[in-house]
């Protein structure tokens, strides 16, 4: 589940009592601190973090600061919480960039970056982020996303950045251009005079100038070394042997502090210490549990007012960890000495976390503790939700961290496994954890199954559906889906996922009516239960089903609905509204409204990319490849569609339409640059020939073909052509016919019309124009006649001229070399503006006693959302409020 900003992480550390002030670094910073880039970087115990608290709290600019750890490597988390401190600043930064991290593991970094670059620019007064540990960062991604930042800063923002080590980008371009200031490990070394004044001013030790001496020389003022001297020193007698004694190099120095510090501890803290030191984060409660002991608020008290390495995380002082370095020491020495007690300690750290609801720790440590049927049990109660929340990749982490046997013994582990073989279509092995789901429901493992074995076996046929239709075995897919519904009750919330395959088969198989009624009833099932992510599928396929249909203004509206679809806690939007917006786009283009098309488009694309959703980008750079050539941008169509090809390319397993869209692109761009021959040699080679047999499923590919076949008799009039072309219609008419895909049926029309056209039989080609006409009139079509060219622009005014009169005609004519065309026609209803589908849908309960959210609730839809729609129907009737409407709505016999 997606994890909460910890917001101690933005908390500026406390100064430590024990604190050396250091004016000679504090003045050097504000004399030289308005750069681009201060990097703070030495090893660790030198005083970066305390440094730069101390100088930030005496600046009269803003300051942000990020506390970073090793879980920040993941790039989605990292630029949540880089953001997440830019807004401590001002809460707008980055407010429309955060929904995007929602729907993907994998942002695109350049994208996130700008925006955020392009809210700070904004930002009137200078102020200060900073990144401390962020040594503990190592993902290329990461580092190339600061350095990218870093590249366009804007110059009222001033970034730090302290760690161990450079961070792993060039630096040498800030030097040259005097741009960053450096502070390290020569600068950040206590002065003989720091030693002395921490030693003896600070800390009360007394001892002699040699002494201090002595141990500046051999610590090479080295604060976290001078620290675990002074704890050796603050009980001893023999002060000055002891100094004697000290040496070696820094690099072991910790090493044997620690042992120092650790010896002169009691036993009871010297074991307090190394068992909670597995422990990312501890509360007393937690340690308590985890050492089954009765006082660790008071040890964690004593070992705070020690200074003994803890660092408070919130302002209660509930909340602890260890200083890094400690805390590695520490698990190095309980590794040596306790080893057998590890495991457990993770086990029992598992069980708090569980019992107070922190999900995702329990189930590190439980993993850590080797408890893998503890961690098993915990991933499946969460499970379910993750997947409506489409947190995958988390879910693969822990399941990858389980031995394979473990997860046999789980059905619903094997299902969460079998979904992901089908999400990244590995049948073969998702099959595998089919029959393992089986298997371990006949009561071999002993495991009583979630939701009982019915659950178990309605999921396992679900996901055969789906795997059915991946294999193109419709009858399979039909008989899986239908054992799904016969086993998973009606309120299960992935009950629709067996519906939704079966109205894909029924749609496949060109019962476009049975399969819209399914995709309708699954969609108001998934809402229903909290499945969005489902719902939003479903409602993908319904826009489809409706689009074979021909019915354009219906599919809009429900490819509408599914775009604005958001996950419930988060209010972001769901990864299938990248395949909407492009569904959308292909629609609003057909009715010749590129700069709407365009704007879909880069959303489609924009989300499909953060979401790996490979299909929908490549349909959605093609799409877009097209529109700039409507637009005249012949530079940005080409860079579309050679970003698509490359995508196209070095992605297998791509979905057939996919491939279709792709090969129909570059037929009509081949067409459009009058290489016919090169277009021809491209269908052959793709696999179409005249003679082959035509299906349903290779229905475009011979559409394509029989095109070049009439541009190619236009240029070398060779009869030939021609008849194959007419041979191919035909058969393709009866398929599309038969199925009734009206866009198809239009299309086919049309091609014969010109067809005809090309050989002078004008009687037989206004005839198939006609029809084409009656057809695509009421839906509004237009590229698909203007697409067509000149021949087509003919043979329209042929049809006007031998008495065809009609509006739609000479709208199409108009549409002709025109840049910008946007009107479209809609169903007949008494308005200029008509209703949508779904407008509709909210006036029939506008005369009911309904309020305004129980009609969102009746509808299923947010309530923005039937707002929006209520105030279209206000806008449209031309009333202000809902009396009104409702009366002149029947008026005009709407409802």
């Amino acid at each position: 589940m997606t994890s909460p900003i910890l917001t101690t992480k933005h908390y500026i550390p406390s100064l430590r009592p024990d604190l050396v002030p250091r004016p000679r670094l504090i003045e050097r910073l504000n004399r030289e601190g308005q750069v681009k880039l201060i990097l703070v970087s030495a090893p660790a115990g030198f005083g970066k973090s305390t440094l730069i608290s101390e100088w930030v709290r005496s600046i009269e600019n803003p300051v942000t600061w990020l506390s970073l750890d090793e879980n920040d490597n993941n790039f989605k988390r990292f630029l949540s919480y880089l953001i997440s401190a830019i807004q401590q600043i001002d809460e707008s930064f980055g407010e429309s960039i955060l929904p995007s991290l929602e729907a993907t593991d994998n942002p695109p970094l350049e994208t996130i970056i700008t925006l955020l670059i392009n809210d700070i620019a904004e930002y009137e007064k200078h102020f200060y982020l900073v990144l401390d540990d962020y040594h503990l960062i190592t993902t290329k991604t990461i580092h190339d996303a600061l350095n990218f930042f870093l590249d366009h800063l804007p110059p009222n923002i001033h970034l730090v950045i302290s760690g161990r080590i450079d961070p792993q980008f060039s630096l040498s371009r800030f030097r040259a251009g005097g741009q960053m200031l450096e502070i390290r490990m020569k600068n950040l070394r206590f002065t003989e005079e720091e030693v002395n004044i921490f030693l003896n001013d600070v800390i009360g030790l007394e001892l002699s100038t040699n002494d201090t001496l002595s141990l500046h020389n051999r610590t090479e003022g080295w604060i976290t070394a001078l620290q675990l001297a002074a704890l050796s020193l603050r009980n001893r007698e023999d002060k000055h042997e002891f100094v004697t004694a000290f040496s070696g190099s820094h690099h072991y120095i910790v090493d044997y502090l620690v042992d120092e510090v650790m010896f002169r501890q009691s036993e009871e803290i010297q074991s307090f210490l190394r068992q909670t030191s597995i422990l990312e984060r501890f509360s007393s409660s937690l340690c308590d549990h985890c050492l089954m002991i009765s006082n660790s608020k008071n040890i964690i008290k004593y070992l705070y007012e020690s200074h003994l390495f803890l660092i408070p995380l919130d302002d209660e002082r509930t909340w602890y960890r260890y200083h890094h370095l400690f805390a590695d020491v520490l698990q190095a020495q309980l590794n040596e000495s306790d080893p057998e007690i590890v495991l457990n300690l993770h086990r029992r750290a598992a069980q708090w976390l569980d019992q107070n609801k922190y999900s995702n720790e329990a189930i590190n440590h439980a993993l850590a503790g080797e408890d893998f049927e503890h961690a098993s049990k915990m991933v499946e109660s969460i499970g379910p939700e993750m997947m409506m929340q489409n947190e995958f990749d988390q879910l693969t982490t822990w399941l990858d961290a389980m031995p394979k046997e473990i997860i046999y013994n789980w059905p619903w582990l094997c299902i969460i496994r079998a979904w992901m073989c089908q999400r990244w279509a590995n049948l073969e092995e998702g099959e595998k954890y089919l029959l393992a789901a089986e298997q371990a429901i006949d009561g071999n493992s002993g495991i009583e199954p979630m939701g009982g074995p019915e659950v178990i076996l309605g999921q396992v046929s679900a996901i055969r559906a789906l795997f059915a239709l991946t294999r193109e075995q419709l009858a399979q897919a039909i008989d899986y889906a239908n054992q799904a519904l016969d086993y998973l009750p009606k309120d299960h919330f992935n009950r629709a996922v067996a519906a939704d395959a079966l109205g894909i088969a029924k749609r496949v198989v060109g019962d476009f009516d049975g399969a819209i009624k399914i995709f309708k009833e699954a969609r108001n099932d998934s809402l229903r239960v909290g499945n969005r992510i489902l719902a939003q599928a479903i409602m993908l396929e319904l826009g489809r089903a409706q689009l074979f249909q021909g019915r354009l203004a219906q599919a809009a509206e429900t490819l509408r609905e599914a775009i604005d679809l958001e996950y419930r806690r988060t209010q972001i939007k769901i990864p299938y509204a990248s395949a909407a917006n492009v569904y959308l786009a292909e629609i609003l283009l057909e009715w010749n409204d590129f700069e709407a098309a365009k704007t879909h488009l880069e959303e489609g694309i924009q989300i499909g990319q953060r979401a790996k959703m490979v299909d929908a980008v490549i349909s959605g750079y093609a799409v877009l490849s097209q529109v700039y050539s409507f637009m005249g941008n012949k530079n940005e169509a080409k860079k579309a569609y050679q970003s698509a090809e490359k995508m196209a390319r070095d992605v297998h397993g791509l979905e057939a339409e996919t491939i279709n869209f792709m090969r129909d692109n570059k037929i009509r761009l081949l067409i459009a640059q009058h290489q016919l021959p090169e277009a021809l040699s491209f269908m052959h080679e793709s696999g179409f020939n005249v003679n082959d047999e035509i299906t349903f499923f290779n229905r475009f590919g011979y559409l394509s073909l029989a095109r070049i076949l009439i541009h190619s008799y236009r240029e070398n009039n060779e009869p030939t052509y021609l008849e194959d072309a007419q041979s191919l219609l035909t058969r393709i008419q009866d398929i599309v016919e038969k199925f009734g895909v009206m866009p198809q049926i239009i299309e086919t029309l049309i091609l014969q019309a010109l067809a005809n056209k090309a050989q002078g039989h004008y009687e037989q080609a206004l005839s198939s124009l006609e029809r084409a006409i009656n057809l695509a009139e009421p839906e509004g079509y237009i590229r698909t006649f203007v697409d067509e060219g000149e021949p087509m622009k003919e043979l329209l005014q042929q049809a006007i001229s031998r008495g065809m009169t009609n509006s739609y005609i000479e709208n199409l004519l108009s549409a002709f070399g025109q840049e910008y065309f946007t009107e479209r026609l809609e169903a007949a209803q008494p308005l200029v503006d008509p209703l949508s589908e779904r407008e509709l849908d909210v006036l029939k309960l506008l005369p009911t006693e309904l309020t305004g959210p129980e009609i969102a609730q009746e509808l299923m839809v947010s309530l923005n959302t039937m707002r929006t729609h209520t105030k279209n129907i206000f806008s449209k009737l031309g009333v202000h409020n809902r009396r009104a409407a409702v009366r002149k709505a029947k008026e005009f016999k709407l409802i």
